[in-house]
């Protein structure tokens, strides 16, 4: 039988991957900051961190939302064969 392309990945691993890689820059130079006797410096940054976190899972969330009808609409019509 031919192959079929795989699904794409559920939406839960590629949040979790995005907010691991894309903040964490952040995280380590608010924690560098914050060991460094800068305190003020390193919890402003974690803020960041947090807000950049927040703000790319509500992007994600609402493109997904956004494109939703358009696939739901090209499903329709896609009969795989049952061979």
């Amino acid at each position: 039988p031919p192959a079929r392309p795989a699904p794409p990945p559920p939406i839960s691993i590629v949040v979790l991957g995005i907010l691991l890689l894309v903040p964490g820059g952040i995280g380590v130079r608010g924690v560098e900051a914050f060991f460094s006797d800068d305190s003020v410096s390193g919890v402003t940054m974690g803020t960041q961190m947090f807000g950049c976190a927040l703000s790319i899972t509500l992007g994600l969330l609402v493109a997904k939302i956004a494109v939703m009808p358009v696939n739901l609409k090209a499903k329709r019509y896609y009969q795989p064969s049952l061979l």
